[in-house]
């Protein structure tokens, strides 16, 4: 997501007896085992405590061969210099959230810094986060539109065999989130329940966009938002249980699954609205 989970928490040694000497990170803003990858394979405990290595009378290293024999004096002698000021204290290891003043970790404080970083896609879709729809009907909207769920086309590019990248329900062309989701029938049907002209969508993108911006009452364009995930989610139902279970569900039962769904929601997920 662009943001690094060290810089979300940090841990706080203070006894350094809950805090692992490489697997942590401690000191400096990376792991000491990634630091110095040689003397990690030089440690006899690598899972060792960081109070067993820094005592009263300075570092108490335990090596299975000597680092200055394998010409490595030059990084511990680094390492030390790094953790040499360090005195360990009388208390518990914490964690701490930086983002904060009082170090408790709060998520609209992470939400606001990753409000601040730029998203990796120069088009980011537009997908509706809003109370209407559940998350998991969003999450997956998000998914076919990275192409990231396992059609036939999606499984072959990554090197997993199957028998044929066709559609196994029209044969007539090949399997991929956007023929599955968005090149059917029942989109006609969907749109001719809500009363709006029949917009012959090509991929998901186009669907999300199209929910997104159509009409200019915002209460009318989130039930549409949530009909066209709807529609998109149990589309996707059916050709599982079609292709796993041997089920096959006519267009009109899964018109009746997307109505039934969207019902379901606007009725439960909204305040003071009737479905009309």
């Amino acid at each position: 997501m662009g943001y690094r989970f060290n810089n979300i928490f940090s841990k706080i040694v203070v006894c350094g007896d809950n805090t692992q000497y490489w697997h942590d990170t401690w000191v400096g803003s990376e792991k000491l085992k990634l630091l110095y990858p040689r003397l990690y394979e030089l440690e006899k405990k690598k899972s060792c405590r960081v109070a067993e290595r820094i005592k009263q009378g300075g570092l108490n290293w335990r090596w299975k061969s000597c680092p200055v024999v394998a010409g490595l004096s030059s990084q511990v002698e680094d390492v030390s210099s790094v953790i040499s000021s360090f005195r360990l204290q009388l208390g518990d290891d914490r964690i701490s959230c930086p983002l904060t003043s009082d170090g408790m970790y709060r998520v609209n404080a992470l939400r606001r810094k990753l409000d601040y970083i730029p998203p990796v896609n120069n088009h980011p879709i537009q997908i509706s986060w809003c109370k209407l729809i559940p998350i998991k009907i969003s999450t997956f909207t998000w998914r076919p539109a990275l192409g990231r769920i396992p059609t036939a086309m999606a499984l072959s590019k990554r090197g997993i065999h199957i028998d044929t990248c066709y559609c196994s329900s029209c044969i007539e062309g090949y399997e991929c989130a956007n023929h599955v989701l968005v090149r059917c029938l029942v989109w006609k049907h969907v749109f001719l329940w809500c009363g709006i002209i029949f917009s012959d969508l090509q991929n998901i993108e186009e669907t999300i966009h199209f929910a997104a911006n159509w009409g200019r009452c915002p209460k009318k364009r989130k039930r549409l938002t949530a009909i066209c995930y709807g529609t998109l989610w149990n589309l996707w139902r059916a050709g599982n249980d079609r292709l796993f279970q041997g089920r096959f569900v006519h267009p009109s039962r899964v018109v009746d699954n997307i109505k039934a769904s969207v019902f379901t929601w606007i009725k439960y997920r909204s305040r003071g609205c009737t479905c009309n």
